[in-house]
């Protein structure tokens, strides 16, 4: 993305891509560059306006028109992109000016960086960095290996290439015609003040006009289904057989037999019109940490590592949902995080409402077996954002205690970091904590639900980027904006009751997905799947400490790990460190990243 700008013409000529399509400013420079199919952009202009939207919406291209050319600069595309349906990258050019925005859940990043003197923008940070001519930095590594998802926000944007930057879901980025860029914030929550009732109904039509959108104009676009037998993909898949759309199911088989999973899919199968189920064994792909085993053999290098060490599995799912004819695969990534009541919307509820708090804290209490102490810390009022994130940083090193609540997850380092690794992890939460940036919302609630909302969509966003050779992208209606906001609007008092798994949810559905599948209040767990993934990648696991980059680099004891790959591992919580510092190992092997830091080997 260009701005319209003199040396627009020279910095199109640098990118030296092959087959690339080119938008152009009303001036006759270059824009847009880039390749996308035919279905996935919506491109208007009035006069010298120019709008562009690329990825999935329902948008009506001629109210789009109109809707521009009322608008006199960048800053009054607020009220024109604010409920649009989709999901999309949003680029416009007004009278010399440029914004870029993505969604708010980061599904649809933007990444920017000067070079040639002006502010250039794109969906990928290696594009930039390769214009710009930008190495790694390695010294923001350390962050990615953090447990159990990485650093908090705004470090969680911190950008793995030099002088490339990440614009966070709710702002924009601004260039002027000059080419200087800057950030705006444009998005503000919603104060949770809708009653249940009306909040239902207004979940309901977002989420259905979500999952109507996968499906294109007229539900025209093949489109694969994920379908668990969760509430979450059950409800996606009630809601798409409702719109119409041509779709598929896709379910993931566990390995323990006594997993229910299998018989609540299919008997939500029987009930919709899917034109073709299928089901992928355990035996049919190589299992969590399969990458660990091929390091080499994988498709496109990603922006930054891929914290799930699973891309065997969306590998292989991308490709059965290719073979049933899909483009598009839609999961129920973020519903739990929008839906379930964790320990932050006790903590606001109890602000709010102490007593019927209280009832559901000792209901909380009782499932998850904490302690006294651990229930009245719980309680506490979050610290201030920025001595939140001093603290945060001060404690890296300490190992995972009982969560506190505070504005995010909290980040720990493995026992195998280097104390090198440490101090810098150390530094970029002080040097964020010394001028942190105003939060998204007044209250640690409003601004977690949207760091996990982010947190999911970056995991989409590196699925669509691993499934991209088999021309599928992966969609995630649960976090398209109006689904967000018309979640976050719900009243705290409506989103808890008792013996009901996500609540208001259920309230939403009710009507298109049957009682039952709303009132199963337990999901299959995969834990006989990640044992049986360990077992059978251990050694190679033990393979990467022989000649680990991140060792190169200083960050890791391989001899700490290793001790930790072939000990004892009685629960879940002992394994899931290493998936961090994997994604760091298997990321530093990429093509696109070993040819920057060691290029003469």
């Amino acid at each position: 993305m260009l701005p319209d700008h003199p040396v627009g013409p020279s910095l199109l000529s640098g990118l030296n891509w092959w087959g690339a399509q080119v938008l152009r400013h009303a001036s006759g420079r270059p824009w847009l560059v880039g390749r996308w199919e035919e279905e996935a952009v919506c491109h208007v202009s009035a006069g010298e306006n120019g709008l562009v939207l690329l990825g999935r919406g329902d948008v009506d291209p001629e109210t789009l028109r109109r809707r521009i050319a009322r608008i006199r600069d960048v800053e009054g595309l607020d009220g024109v992109l604010r409920g649009l349906v989709g999901c999309f990258h949003a680029v416009a050019s007004l009278d010399g000016a440029l914004r870029v925005q993505g969604n708010l859940s980061g599904i649809r990043q933007v990444f920017h960086a000067n070079v040639s003197g002006v502010t250039v923008a794109a969906d990928r940070p290696e594009r930039i960095a390769a214009l710009a001519g930008s190495d790694i930095d390695e010294r923001a590594l350390p962050l990615r290996m953090l447990v159990p998802y990485g650093p908090p926000w705004p470090l969680k944007d911190t950008c793995l290439w030099r002088g490339v930057h990440a614009v966070t879901g709710g702002e924009y980025l601004r260039v002027d015609p000059a080419g200087v860029g800057a950030t705006v914030r444009w998005w503000r929550p919603p104060e949770p003040e809708v009653p249940l009732e009306r909040g239902r109904q207004v979940i309901r039509e977002a989420l259905f006009d979500a999952v109507s959108s996968c499906g294109g104009q007229n539900g025209s676009v093949p489109t694969s289904f994920d379908l668990s037998g969760g509430m979450d993909s059950t409800s996606l898949c009630f809601l798409a057989d409702e719109a119409g759309l041509k779709f598929s199911t896709v379910h993931c088989e566990a390995a323990d037999p006594a997993n229910e999973d299998a018989e609540w899919a299919s008997r939500c199968r029987s009930l919709i019109g899917a034109t073709e189920h299928r089901v992928l064994s355990p035996e049919s792909w190589s299992g969590f940490y399969g990458e660990v085993s091929t390091p080499d053999r994988h498709g496109p290098s990603l922006e930054s590592p891929y914290i799930q060490v699973s891309r065997c599995y969306v590998e292989h799912l991308a490709e059965v949902s290719a073979r049933t004819g899909a483009v598009r695969h839609v999961g129920g990534h973020g519903s739990d995080e929008l839906f379930r009541t964790e320990m932050t919307f006790l903590n606001a509820f109890f602000r709010q409402s102490p007593a019927r708090a209280l009832a559901c804290l000792r209901r909380t209490r009782a499932n998850r077996r904490m302690s006294p102490g651990r229930t009245l810390r719980s309680l506490r009022a979050p610290a201030e954002f920025s001595e939140w994130l001093r603290r945060s940083g001060e404690t890296v090193a300490e190992g995972v205690g009982a969560p506190e609540v505070g504005w995010d997850h909290q980040a720990k380092m493995p026992d195998w970091a280097t104390g090198r690794a440490v101090s810098l992890v150390r530094e970029a939460f002080a040097r964020a904590a010394a001028a942190p940036p105003a939060t998204f919302g007044s209250t640690a609630l409003q601004h977690e639900m949207l760091m996990q909302a982010q947190s999911n969509g970056a995991t989409v966003r590196q699925c669509s980027r691993i499934a991209e050779p088999y021309g599928v992208s992966f969609e995630a209606p649960y976090i398209d904006d109006n689904v967000i906001e018309a979640a976050m609007s719900v009243r705290l008092e409506d989103r808890v009751r008792a013996e009901r798994n996500k609540p208001v949810l259920a309230a939403a559905m009710a009507g298109i997905v049957p009682r039952e599948f709303l009132e199963r209040d337990y999901k299959g767990v995969g834990n006989r799947d990640m044992y049986r993934s360990l077992r059978r990648h251990r050694a190679a696991m033990a393979g990467l400490c022989r000649d680990s980059r991140l060792t190169r680099l200083g960050f890791l004891d391989p001899e700490r790990l290793r001790s930790t790959l072939f000990g004892l591992h009685p629960s879940l919580t002992s394994v899931i460190p290493l998936q961090p510092t994997l994604a760091c190992e298997l990321w530093l092997r990429s093509e696109a990243v070993e040819k920057r830091l060691w290029p003469r080997e």
